[in-house]
């Protein structure tokens, strides 16, 4: 989406940049032809990414994790450690 003149004026003063803005469009909540982050909404925001943070963890921990699936019927087949077939 491209910025008006404005717009990269106010954002130079204020100090908020491309990513503050990509981060707010992504994450924010449409009110009218606004969209609002609010600090509430990044806290929140923030304990999700702490909780995905610690199974990306665990998932390293066992050297990855592939899933099989049925393509035709999309069922889960099974599930196992990618380094569970490495000779240790």
């Amino acid at each position: 989406m491209s910025k008006s003149r404005h717009m990269q004026s106010r954002m130079s003063h204020r100090g908020i940049n491309d990513e503050l803005v990509h981060l707010t469009m992504q994450f924010g909540v449409e009110v009218g032809d606004k969209t609002v982050l609010s600090e509430k909404q990044l806290k929140s925001l923030i304990a999700e990414l702490d909780q995905i943070r610690m199974k990306a963890v665990k998932a390293i921990d066992k050297g990855g994790i592939v899933v099989v699936a049925c393509p035709v019927k999309g069922t889960l087949i099974t599930t196992y450690g990618l380094d569970s077939f490495r000779k240790h």
